[in-house]
Protein backbone atom coordinates (compact mmCIF):
# COMPACT_ATOMS: atom_id res chain seq x y z
CA UNK A 1 0.00 0.00 0.00
CA UNK A 2 2.72 2.48 0.97
CA UNK A 3 4.73 1.53 -2.13
CA UNK A 4 1.77 2.31 -4.41
CA UNK A 5 1.15 5.61 -2.65
CA UNK A 6 4.81 6.65 -2.94
CA UNK A 7 4.84 5.61 -6.64
CA UNK A 8 1.68 7.59 -7.30
CA UNK A 9 3.13 10.61 -5.48
CA UNK A 10 6.34 10.39 -7.49
CA UNK A 11 4.37 10.34 -10.79
CA UNK A 12 2.46 13.47 -9.72
CA UNK A 13 5.69 15.27 -8.86
CA UNK A 14 7.33 14.19 -12.12
CA UNK A 15 4.30 15.21 -14.19
CA UNK A 16 3.41 18.55 -12.66
CA UNK A 17 6.46 19.88 -10.76
CA UNK A 18 9.27 18.60 -12.96
CA UNK A 19 7.57 19.03 -16.31
CA UNK A 20 9.48 20.99 -18.99
CA UNK A 21 7.02 23.89 -18.83
CA UNK A 22 7.47 24.24 -15.02
CA UNK A 23 9.50 27.35 -14.04
CA UNK A 24 13.18 26.59 -13.40
CA UNK A 25 13.19 27.89 -9.78
CA UNK A 26 10.32 25.55 -8.91
CA UNK A 27 12.13 22.59 -10.49
CA UNK A 28 15.32 23.43 -8.58
CA UNK A 29 13.45 23.70 -5.30
CA UNK A 30 11.66 20.36 -5.87
CA UNK A 31 14.93 18.61 -6.80
CA UNK A 32 16.52 20.03 -3.64
CA UNK A 33 13.66 18.67 -1.56
CA UNK A 34 13.93 15.26 -3.22
CA UNK A 35 17.70 15.16 -2.67
CA UNK A 36 17.20 16.11 1.01
CA UNK A 37 14.60 13.37 1.33
CA UNK A 38 17.01 10.78 -0.11
CA UNK A 39 19.74 11.92 2.31
CA UNK A 40 17.33 11.77 5.24
CA UNK A 41 16.17 8.30 4.19
CA UNK A 42 19.77 7.11 3.90
CA UNK A 43 20.55 8.53 7.34
CA UNK A 44 17.35 7.00 8.80
CA UNK A 45 18.33 3.56 7.46
CA UNK A 46 22.01 3.88 8.39
CA UNK A 47 23.12 0.77 10.23
CA UNK A 48 24.36 0.92 13.82
CA UNK A 49 25.58 -1.69 16.29
CA UNK A 50 23.54 -4.77 17.17
CA UNK A 51 21.51 -4.77 13.97
CA UNK A 52 19.86 -1.44 14.75
CA UNK A 53 19.49 1.55 12.47
CA UNK A 54 19.14 5.24 13.25
CA UNK A 55 15.41 5.00 12.58
CA UNK A 56 14.84 1.89 14.69
CA UNK A 57 16.93 3.33 17.55
CA UNK A 58 14.87 6.53 17.44
CA UNK A 59 11.64 4.52 17.61
CA UNK A 60 13.03 2.51 20.52
CA UNK A 61 13.95 5.69 22.43
CA UNK A 62 10.50 7.13 21.82
CA UNK A 63 8.96 3.93 23.20
CA UNK A 64 11.16 4.17 26.28
CA UNK A 65 10.23 7.82 26.83
CA UNK A 66 6.56 6.89 26.51
CA UNK A 67 6.94 4.18 29.17
CA UNK A 68 8.72 6.63 31.48
CA UNK A 69 5.82 9.07 31.10
CA UNK A 70 3.36 6.19 31.55
CA UNK A 71 5.11 5.00 34.70
CA UNK A 72 4.68 8.41 36.31
CA UNK A 73 1.01 8.55 35.45
CA UNK A 74 0.26 5.00 36.60
CA UNK A 75 2.36 5.47 39.71
CA UNK A 76 0.36 8.55 40.72
CA UNK A 77 -2.99 6.89 39.94
CA UNK A 78 -2.00 3.69 41.76
CA UNK A 79 -0.97 5.60 44.86
CA UNK A 80 -3.81 8.13 44.95
CA UNK A 81 -6.75 6.07 43.65
CA UNK A 82 -6.02 2.50 44.78
CA UNK A 83 -3.54 2.40 47.64
CA UNK A 84 -5.20 5.37 49.35
CA UNK A 85 -8.19 3.08 50.02
CA UNK A 86 -6.02 0.59 51.91
CA UNK A 87 -4.92 0.85 55.57
CA UNK A 88 -1.28 1.41 54.44
CA UNK A 89 0.49 4.53 55.71
CA UNK A 90 1.81 7.19 53.32
CA UNK A 91 5.35 5.82 53.21
CA UNK A 92 4.26 2.26 52.44
CA UNK A 93 1.99 3.49 49.65
CA UNK A 94 4.86 5.52 48.18
CA UNK A 95 7.15 2.46 48.34
CA UNK A 96 4.77 0.17 46.43
CA UNK A 97 3.99 2.91 43.91
CA UNK A 98 7.71 3.45 43.29
CA UNK A 99 8.30 -0.27 42.77
CA UNK A 100 5.48 -0.35 40.22
CA UNK A 101 7.04 2.63 38.46
CA UNK A 102 10.43 0.87 38.31
CA UNK A 103 8.82 -2.26 36.82
CA UNK A 104 7.06 -0.26 34.11
CA UNK A 105 10.32 1.44 33.15
CA UNK A 106 12.12 -1.93 32.97
CA UNK A 107 9.34 -3.28 30.73
CA UNK A 108 9.59 -0.16 28.59
CA UNK A 109 13.35 -0.66 28.26
CA UNK A 110 12.89 -4.24 27.04
CA UNK A 111 10.08 -3.27 24.65
CA UNK A 112 12.10 -0.32 23.36
CA UNK A 113 15.10 -2.57 22.79
CA UNK A 114 12.92 -4.92 20.76
CA UNK A 115 11.40 -2.05 18.75
CA UNK A 116 14.92 -0.75 18.08
CA UNK A 117 15.64 -3.98 16.23
CA UNK A 118 17.99 -5.43 18.79
CA UNK A 119 17.60 -8.59 20.84
CA UNK A 120 18.23 -9.67 24.38
CA UNK A 121 21.49 -11.23 23.21
CA UNK A 122 22.82 -7.72 22.71
CA UNK A 123 22.27 -6.91 26.37
CA UNK A 124 25.80 -8.14 27.03
CA UNK A 125 27.13 -5.43 24.73
CA UNK A 126 24.87 -2.87 26.37
CA UNK A 127 25.95 -4.04 29.83
CA UNK A 128 29.56 -3.49 28.81
CA UNK A 129 28.74 0.03 27.67
CA UNK A 130 26.93 0.72 30.95
CA UNK A 131 29.91 -0.61 32.90
CA UNK A 132 32.18 1.83 31.07
CA UNK A 133 29.67 4.58 31.70
CA UNK A 134 29.70 3.89 35.43
CA UNK A 135 33.29 4.99 35.51
CA UNK A 136 32.50 8.24 33.65
CA UNK A 137 29.62 9.68 35.58
CA UNK A 138 26.81 7.12 35.93
CA UNK A 139 28.10 5.92 39.27
CA UNK A 140 26.34 8.68 41.19
CA UNK A 141 23.07 8.04 39.33
CA UNK A 142 23.14 4.32 40.13
CA UNK A 143 24.15 5.10 43.71
CA UNK A 144 21.22 7.46 44.18
CA UNK A 145 18.81 4.96 42.59
CA UNK A 146 19.93 2.11 44.87
CA UNK A 147 19.84 4.48 47.85
CA UNK A 148 16.21 5.32 47.06
CA UNK A 149 15.37 1.60 47.31
CA UNK A 150 17.19 1.37 50.65
CA UNK A 151 15.26 4.38 51.94
CA UNK A 152 11.92 2.90 50.84
CA UNK A 153 12.54 -0.53 52.35
CA UNK A 154 14.52 0.59 55.39
CA UNK A 155 11.82 3.13 56.31
CA UNK A 156 14.25 5.16 58.40
CA UNK A 157 12.99 8.19 56.49
CA UNK A 158 9.38 8.59 55.44
CA UNK A 159 7.32 11.16 53.61
CA UNK A 160 6.27 13.77 56.18
CA UNK A 161 9.29 13.28 58.46
CA UNK A 162 11.11 16.35 59.75
CA UNK A 163 14.83 15.77 59.21
CA UNK A 164 18.23 17.43 59.27
CA UNK A 165 20.62 16.30 56.52
CA UNK A 166 23.73 17.93 55.05
CA UNK A 167 22.93 21.17 56.86
CA UNK A 168 19.38 21.29 55.50
CA UNK A 169 16.45 21.01 57.90
CA UNK A 170 12.92 20.52 56.64
CA UNK A 171 9.97 18.22 55.93
CA UNK A 172 10.29 15.33 53.47
CA UNK A 173 7.78 15.86 50.66
CA UNK A 174 8.79 13.15 48.17
CA UNK A 175 11.35 10.36 47.85
CA UNK A 176 12.16 10.12 44.14
CA UNK A 177 14.37 7.92 41.98
CA UNK A 178 17.38 10.22 42.29
CA UNK A 179 16.54 12.96 44.81
CA UNK A 180 14.52 13.45 47.95
CA UNK A 181 12.47 16.65 48.01
CA UNK A 182 12.66 18.59 51.28
CA UNK A 183 10.69 21.71 52.12
CA UNK A 184 12.72 23.84 54.55
CA UNK A 185 11.42 26.05 57.34
CA UNK A 186 11.85 29.05 55.03
CA UNK A 187 9.56 27.53 52.41
CA UNK A 188 12.45 26.66 50.08
CA UNK A 189 12.37 23.38 48.16
CA UNK A 190 15.70 21.52 48.36
CA UNK A 191 16.64 18.46 46.30
CA UNK A 192 18.96 16.21 48.31
CA UNK A 193 20.65 13.29 46.48
CA UNK A 194 19.48 9.98 47.93
CA UNK A 195 23.08 8.86 48.37
CA UNK A 196 23.46 11.47 51.12
CA UNK A 197 21.02 9.53 53.30
CA UNK A 198 23.28 6.47 53.19
CA UNK A 199 26.66 8.15 53.76
CA UNK A 200 25.83 11.20 55.90
CA UNK A 201 24.61 11.53 59.47
CA UNK A 202 20.85 12.10 59.47
CA UNK A 203 18.82 13.57 62.31
CA UNK A 204 15.20 12.48 62.09
CA UNK A 205 13.15 14.56 64.51
CA UNK A 206 9.90 12.65 63.97
CA UNK A 207 10.86 8.98 63.59
CA UNK A 208 10.07 6.79 65.51
CA UNK A 209 8.12 9.48 67.43
CA UNK A 210 7.66 13.23 67.30
CA UNK A 211 8.39 13.97 70.95
CA UNK A 212 11.40 16.31 71.26
CA UNK A 213 12.92 18.13 74.23
CA UNK A 214 13.55 21.85 74.00
CA UNK A 215 16.52 23.56 75.68
CA UNK A 216 15.91 27.21 76.58
CA UNK A 217 19.09 28.77 78.04
CA UNK A 218 18.86 31.82 80.32
CA UNK A 219 21.51 34.00 81.99
CA UNK A 220 20.22 35.53 85.25
CA UNK A 221 21.62 37.88 87.85
CA UNK A 222 23.34 36.14 90.77
CA UNK A 223 20.71 37.42 93.21
CA UNK A 224 17.83 35.74 91.36
CA UNK A 225 15.66 33.40 93.44
CA UNK A 226 15.74 30.11 91.57
CA UNK A 227 12.52 28.82 93.13
CA UNK A 228 10.61 31.84 91.89
CA UNK A 229 12.32 31.68 88.47
CA UNK A 230 11.35 28.01 88.25
CA UNK A 231 7.73 28.88 89.06
CA UNK A 232 7.63 31.67 86.45
CA UNK A 233 9.23 29.41 83.82
CA UNK A 234 6.83 26.53 84.53
CA UNK A 235 3.84 28.86 84.27
CA UNK A 236 4.86 30.65 81.06
CA UNK A 237 6.39 27.70 79.25
CA UNK A 238 3.58 25.35 80.28
CA UNK A 239 1.00 27.79 78.91
CA UNK A 240 2.42 27.53 75.39
CA UNK A 241 0.00 25.52 73.21
CA UNK A 242 2.78 23.40 71.69
CA UNK A 243 4.41 22.44 74.99
CA UNK A 244 3.38 19.12 76.56
CA UNK A 245 1.99 19.13 80.09
CA UNK A 246 3.77 15.84 80.84
CA UNK A 247 6.67 15.70 81.37
CA UNK A 248 6.31 19.13 82.93
CA UNK A 249 8.83 21.89 82.16
CA UNK A 250 11.74 22.02 84.64
CA UNK A 251 14.59 24.42 85.43
CA UNK A 252 18.18 23.21 85.73
CA UNK A 253 21.27 25.17 86.76
CA UNK A 254 24.19 24.94 84.32
CA UNK A 255 26.73 27.31 85.86
CA UNK A 256 27.34 29.78 88.68
CA UNK A 257 29.73 32.76 88.65
CA UNK A 258 30.27 35.73 90.95
CA UNK A 259 27.49 37.77 89.35
CA UNK A 260 25.63 35.45 86.99
CA UNK A 261 23.55 32.29 87.00
CA UNK A 262 23.37 30.12 83.89
CA UNK A 263 20.15 28.08 83.83
CA UNK A 264 18.25 26.08 81.26
CA UNK A 265 14.56 25.37 80.94
CA UNK A 266 13.74 21.89 79.64
CA UNK A 267 10.35 21.23 78.05
CA UNK A 268 8.85 18.71 75.65
CA UNK A 269 6.95 19.23 72.41
CA UNK A 270 5.51 17.12 69.61
CA UNK A 271 6.06 19.82 66.98
CA UNK A 272 9.80 19.62 66.20
CA UNK A 273 9.29 21.39 62.87
CA UNK A 274 8.32 24.51 64.86
CA UNK A 275 11.25 24.46 67.30
CA UNK A 276 12.60 27.89 66.35
CA UNK A 277 9.18 29.49 66.49
CA UNK A 278 8.44 27.94 69.90
CA UNK A 279 11.78 29.09 71.33
CA UNK A 280 11.23 32.62 70.06
CA UNK A 281 7.70 32.86 71.46
CA UNK A 282 8.75 31.51 74.87
CA UNK A 283 11.72 33.90 75.11
CA UNK A 284 9.46 36.84 74.25
CA UNK A 285 7.09 35.82 77.03
CA UNK A 286 9.83 35.17 79.61
CA UNK A 287 11.76 38.40 79.08
CA UNK A 288 9.24 40.91 80.53
CA UNK A 289 8.26 38.58 83.38
CA UNK A 290 11.87 38.14 84.53
CA UNK A 291 12.76 41.80 84.02
CA UNK A 292 9.81 42.81 86.18
CA UNK A 293 11.36 40.77 89.00
CA UNK A 294 14.80 42.24 88.36
CA UNK A 295 16.37 38.90 87.46
CA UNK A 296 17.78 39.99 84.05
Amino acid sequence: GLTLISLFGWRLIDRFLLAPNTPAPVQQFVRLLLASGRLLKAFWNHGLFGGMTVGSLTRGLLVLLFFIWLSRRIRALFQDRILSRTPMDTTTRATFASILGYLIIVIGFIVGLNVAGSSLQNLALLAGAVTVGLGFGLQNIINNFVSSLLIHFGRTIRVGDYIDVAGQRGTVREIGFRNTVISTDDGITVLVPNGSFVTANIVNWTNPNRRTRLHIPLTLLRAAHLAEVSEIAARIVGAHPRILAQPAPILEVRGVTADKLSVEILAWTEAPEHLNAILGEINLALDPALREKGYL
